[in-house]
């Protein structure tokens, strides 16, 4: 059997700075101020895509990630996507890996593929 391979398929660009942002939102008085935000109604319906600035190799970074962890709030994580694809990997593997719902998964299946 070969070695299994990962493959990173796409990723949230900066998720720390997604982290950032849902903690000053939550700790804060009213909307931080140093983000770029727009009222959908404004834009004619259009949304627009505003990279936060944010350095993520910073202590701050670090401790905001800590104090989620520590808080028990699953929300601002589920924020954050990453999608891989799995080959070569054994049947019990991916069965440990569907017992979790920290994520969704996908599997490839004897009812809908011809082997």
């Amino acid at each position: 059997m070969e070695a299994p391979k990962v493959y990173l398929i796409s990723a949230t660009p900066n998720p720390r700075a997604i982290l950032k942002l849902c903690w000053e939102i939550i700790t804060s008085p009213g909307f931080p101020q140093n983000y770029q935000a727009h009222d959908i109604t404004e834009l004619g319906g259009d949304l627009t895509y505003t990279e936060p600035s944010f350095d993520p190799n910073t202590p701050e970074s670090d401790k905001i990630v800590e104090e989620f962890l520590k808080s028990g709030l699953g929300g601002p994580l589920e924020m954050i996507n990453f999608v891989f694809a799995f080959e070569g990997v054994t049947r019990a593997f991916t069965h440990q890996m569907v017992r979790t719902r920290l994520a969704s998964y996908m599997q490839q299946s004897q009812r809908f593929t011809n082997f």
